[in-house]
């Protein structure tokens, strides 16, 4: 999830809804084309996008397979779409593999259960989810969790506290509130994929809402409860900066956004301390191969 900072507010350094689907759609073509000359294996989008439900502060989600490394860091096409991006200043989250590393090990299998939940995306040439599904055993799922839990210290919680002098810049702050929600929410989605194999399809839609359900009986109250108080933030977010951006902008409404941030604060340490009891939770009730 993204938190826009006051200066690119100001600065008007974020896209409109129309933005975002111009985005989406531009580089769906670019796509086609690379899948057509035999560049791309396959492509697919998941996510708020890819369902038509996204908000001004939405990514765009891809998964890209390609046929060989070498492709990714010279094709020019590629790098197109990197500029579409940048040009709509949508952010770009993809995950990007090729078939020979899909054998060789659980490259970004946590995606896959995002991808099998969701009903509208766009797909062109060989879907990623058959490419993954035909490639990889059902227990590197659980693997692939493992992998990101052993290092979620160094991928979510770090920059957090590189992040924490941010009492010397409010963009700072934004930061490192946007990291602590968005680990949190990673969190929960990884706990939550090490129950997968006791949740059909049709439920894992919606398990992320039903993540106090799931681990009532493991994890504390108030560790459940700020889970529960991350999942709230998000949402409001989402509310309060639609409403924000379609009214002018000035320095007073830019005050009023600062304070709207600031009174959420303490979800920075408590994200953090969320995170750090559900490893610990994972590490005693579900990790068996690595040491952390």
């Amino acid at each position: 999830m993204k938190i826009f900072t006051p200066n690119q507010l100001i600065e008007k350094k974020f896209p409109s809804k129309k933005d975002i689907k111009q985005c989406y759609e531009e580089s769906q073509k670019v796509i086609q084309k690379m899948v057509n000359e035999q560049i791309l294996l396959g492509a697919t989008s998941y996510g708020s996008v890819a369902r038509g439900d996204h908000a001004v502060n939405s990514d765009i989600d891809w998964v890209f397979v390609f046929n060989n490394h070498e492709d990714i860091f010279e094709n020019q096409d590629f790098k197109k779409i990197i500029q579409i991006h940048k040009d709509f200043q949508v952010d770009f989250h993809p995950p990007i593999t090729t078939l020979d590393s899909l054998k060789l090990a659980f490259n970004n299998l946590c995606i896959i259960q995002c991808l099998r939940a969701q009903d509208q995306r766009f797909v062109y040439g060989k879907d990623p989810l058959e490419v993954y599904e035909e490639n990889c055993f059902e227990f590197e799922y659980l693997n692939a969790v493992e992998c990101h839990m052993q290092n979620f210290y160094k991928d979510h919680l770090e920059p957090i506290l590189y992040k924490s002098s941010y009492q010397n810049s409010f963009d700072d702050y934004v930061a490192c509130l946007e990291k602590s929600i968005n680990a949190a929410n990673q969190m929960q989605i990884f706990m939550i994929l090490t129950m997968f194999n006791n949740y059909d399809d049709e439920q894992f839609k919606i398990s992320i809402n039903r993540y106090t359900q799931i681990f009532r009986e493991i994890i504390p109250y108030h560790t459940l409860a700020i889970g529960i108080q991350t999942h709230s933030f998000c949402k409001d977010y989402r509310s309060y900066i639609e409403s924000f951006v379609s009214k002018p902008i000035n320095m007073l409404s830019i005050s009023e956004y600062k304070d709207f941030l600031s009174y959420y604060e303490p979800l920075i340490s408590q994200a953090f301390n969320f995170c750090i009891h559900n490893i610990q939770i994972y590490k005693n009730k579900f990790s068996k191969k690595l040491n952390f």
